[in-house]
């Protein structure tokens, strides 16, 4: 008696799911084509003219009494109505959306939208650009019966030759079917989640190479250039010298103030890197004027001290300074006897030109020594930036 009723039981359950099953809604298969007449990237927005073609998949339609008529724009009595654009800002173009009828029912749409949409920067400019997605959902029927993707064939993207892109220019559109939840309320205590069908044409720009070096990195590096040209200028030319390197910065600040129209960024671009690179580069060059400028300087005073001869009041204190100063050391010194070694006069003479003498070469050791240097390091730098952000770009 207990396994009969068991079978029975279990008939009972199968014939329940089997009507189960036969009530569930088959789902509508709806196939998109996306035409693209153009495409703008502007400030982080994506403006886009798009024709857009719905219809029901091969199996749902049929062949026979077909017509194509013209729907106002303003009519929203037909099957595609709940299939939108998940855009900013939209605008239908024409006062008429094209449609196909197939035994007097709508099978298929066509319109032309001009849409707006934010897309994020993927990397950082102007290495890389953004990418923009283009998303068109199913924003009332749930997923369960209704389905969106894109014409199974090459052409279900296809793309105006006459695309212009602002800085940038487009690499790949990569068309792709997804899914998203959508959590609403019924009542005001309770709460309902929904997937929805969606398909997505996803942009990705990216910034031409050689027009970015060009536009934006090379320009600043006319400043390190000019100031290390200043080292072959004569040392003891303190005016040029200080004309040619302030006409390195001058140059250097402005193609910073010219970049700034360049699309912002919530953390450091490499732009900001590279202009990070020359201001040091340059920063060291005047580090190396001033020190050079300063020890020709005092080469010339103590050159001028060996004179004793038309020095001002100021000079005289410290010639007067000095000469205490080695007139101690000389005094204990057993190898070093004025006598011996001549008048007072010519030996402190002797002092200051070697004074003079060694600040000098000092002077060109450095500038000697910059002139290697300062470029072989602004070259390390640019050669370690370069292959940094290749590799990231290579990940």
């Amino acid at each position: 008696m207990i396994f009969l009723l068991f079978i029975v039981g279990q008939l009972a359950n199968a014939a329940q799911n089997k009507a189960s099953t036969r009530t569930l809604p088959k789902p509508v298969i709806i196939e998109t084509r996306l035409s693209i007449e153009e495409v703008e990237v502007k400030d982080g927005v994506l403006e886009t003219t798009v024709e857009a073609v719905l219809a029901l998949s091969q199996n749902e339609l049929t062949t026979s009494n077909i017509e194509v008529l013209l729907l106002p724009v303003d009519q929203q009595q037909h099957p595609f109505t709940d299939i939108q654009f998940a855009s900013e800002e939209q605008q239908t173009i024409g006062s008429f959306r094209a449609i196909t009828k197939a035994d007097g029912r709508i099978v298929a749409m066509k319109e032309r939208k001009h849409l707006k949409t934010s897309c994020p920067l993927s990397k950082r400019f102007p290495f890389d650009g953004r990418t923009c997605e283009l998303k068109l959902t199913s924003v009332r029927q749930q997923a369960s019966s209704l389905l969106l993707r894109f014409h199974p064939s090459p052409s279900s993207i296809t793309l105006s030759p006459t695309i212009t892109t602002s800085k940038s220019h487009l690499v790949k559109v990569l068309p792709e079917s997804c899914m998203f939840e959508t959590v609403y309320a019924i009542l005001s205590d309770s709460v309902l989640s929904a997937r929805h069908s969606c398909v997505i044409a996803r942009f990705f720009f990216s910034s031409p190479m050689i027009p970015s070096l060009i536009r934006y990195f090379l320009p600043p590096l006319i400043g390190p250039f000019i100031a290390w040209f200043n080292l072959f200028t004569p040392r003891f030319n303190f005016l040029l010298r200080f004309i040619i390197l302030s006409t390195g910065i001058i140059i250097v600040f402005i193609s910073s103030v010219i970049s700034q129209s360049t699309p912002p960024s919530p953390t450091l671009s490499p732009l900001d890197q590279w202009y990070i690179i020359v201001s040091i580069v340059l920063f060291l060059f005047t580090i190396e004027f001033f020190i050079t400028t300063s020890l020709i300087y005092h080469s010339h005073k103590y050159r001028y001290m060996s004179t004793g001869q038309g020095e001002s009041t100021v000079r005289v204190k410290s010639r007067q300074r000095i000469e205490r100063k080695e007139s101690r050391r000389l005094a204990i010194s057993a190898h070093n006897d004025v006598e011996k070694s001549g008048s007072y006069s010519s030996m402190m003479a002797d002092v200051f030109l070697h004074s003079s003498d060694h600040l000098s070469l000092i002077a060109t050791r450095i500038d000697l020594t910059a002139r290697f240097a300062l470029p072989s390091l602004l070259i390390f730098l640019i050669t370690l930036f370069f292959f940094f952000h290749i590799y990231v770009l290579s990940e």
